[in-house]
């Protein structure tokens, strides 16, 4: 396990390389992913696969062109449909490799949305594999109080907001409500 965890490391890394405004995100959302992952009980196996599957969430992003991939500003509508296949390109990537097999629900899916309308496959409710819905929850939270290449980071209140307001809609509520406790005991620490 210790090998796999150093091979994921380093693909994350690479990841970095590609995309710079993804610097510390696969590790911040890896984090979170955990922690949620725990409150649900998860088995200390299933803890390391996510942890491994969040690490490398954008590894598909390897294979969107420069351009796209770092363009200030928005994206275009054809530019927007060539940056959503990431998750099927990183599935692809993964698709040889033991480790891959093991984490390639959280890479291929954690973009699909709990009511339907999200992407490659448009997968429903717990159609979507429980690594990434999962995955979504803090990948939309650290995107959103992130500065990126189109936009700068958004108020903590602000991205409190959107993300209650994709309850149900984007997101898993169970696994949005761990998320929503975790963040409060965050804020109560520091109060």
């Amino acid at each position: 396990m210790r090998s796999g965890t150093s091979l994921i490391q380093t693909l994350a890394h690479t990841i970095e390389l590609r995309d710079p405004y993804t610097n510390g995100h696969c590790v911040r959302v890896a984090d979170m992913a955990v922690r949620i992952g725990e409150r649900m009980g998860l088995s200390k196996r299933e803890l390391l696969y996510l942890r491994w599957s969040a690490l490398i969430h954008d590894i598909g992003k390897i294979a969107i062109p420069e351009p796209i991939l770092n363009k200030p500003g928005k994206l275009t509508d054809e530019e927007y449909d060539v940056m959503k296949q990431h998750p099927e390109r990183g599935e692809w990537a993964l698709k040889s490799s033991d480790y891959g097999q093991v984490v390639k629900d959280g890479v291929g899916s954690h973009h699909e949305r709990w009511d339907g309308r999200g992407y490659p496959r448009r997968l429903k409710g717990t159609d979507i594999p429980l690594q990434a819905r999962i995955i979504a929850v803090p990948d939309v939270w650290d995107a959103l109080t992130s500065e990126r290449s189109y936009r700068p980071g958004i108020s903590y209140e602000e991205s409190l907001q959107i993300m209650q307001q994709g309850r149900g809609t984007q997101f898993d509520p169970k696994v949005l409500d761990i998320f929503f406790e975790l963040i409060r005991e965050v804020e109560n620490h520091h109060t």
